[in-house]
């Protein structure tokens, strides 16, 4: 082969050049895919940040069973009977749509079936609590009213008693309601417990006469 003039007879070091080129070539190369990858790792880590910030709602509070429960955004506080387990607990939020469970408790009695909530719901919602709840709930289409709706006191705070009945699987079952009217929510404490069930109704009233409100 004969080369160009001025170029010289050694084909070294046109090998050389070539060499050097696609160095520089897969240099130039690697040097984008790391920027990609690196861009694509940025990425990533700002959507996963993103994805967290949007979830900004206040998450349930965890089960534990306690020998007093305390909801400070709702300035209640009462003493929790030894044995009750705590099936259900929940944020106050600000606005109630109709109602929510703030907590939930099962019994432990002889009789198996007795349990404790508190419903909450907003004030300026415009129903009748007697005829809500003597409405469907609880396993039963109706609650008949053993006694009319009297108004009581516990610790210097008003509130408004309502006792029902009810028969479930072929055996009656209590439902005593004691509803409070605290600022723009009402709180309703329900026990449902079976008629020969005497520990259940004496566990709720040891609740019921140890409840504090603050605020």
């Amino acid at each position: 082969m004969h080369w160009p003039r001025g170029m010289g007879a050694n084909p070294s070091r046109f090998q050389s050049i070539s060499d050097t080129v696609a160095w520089r070539r897969i240099m130039v190369a690697t040097r984008s895919r790391k920027s990609v990858t690196r861009r694509t790792g940025a990425v990533v880590v700002s959507l996963v940040v993103l994805a967290a910030g949007c979830d900004s709602r206040p998450s349930a509070p965890a089960l534990r069973d306690s020998a007093v429960y305390t909801n400070e955004d709702a300035g209640l506080k009462f003493l929790v009977p030894t044995g009750w387990t705590c099936s259900a607990s929940a944020v106050l939020p600000s606005q109630i749509e109709r109602e929510i469970v703030l907590a939930q408790w099962r019994m432990r009695t002889p009789v198996q079936g007795a349990s404790v909530e508190i419903l909450c719901f907003d004030k300026e919602q415009r129903f009748d609590l007697h005829r809500y709840h003597s409405g469907p709930s609880h396993g039963s289409k109706q609650w008949n009213s053993q006694t009319d709706p009297a108004e009581i006191t516990i610790n210097g705070n008003s509130a408004t008693r309502l006792t029902y009945v009810a028969e479930i699987s072929g055996t009656e079952m209590r439902k005593h309601v004691v509803c409070f009217r605290r600022g723009l929510r009402v709180f309703s404490f329900i026990g449902l417990f079976y008629d020969n069930d005497e520990k259940a109704e004496q566990q709720l009233q040891r609740a019921l006469d140890s409840i504090q409100w603050q605020g």
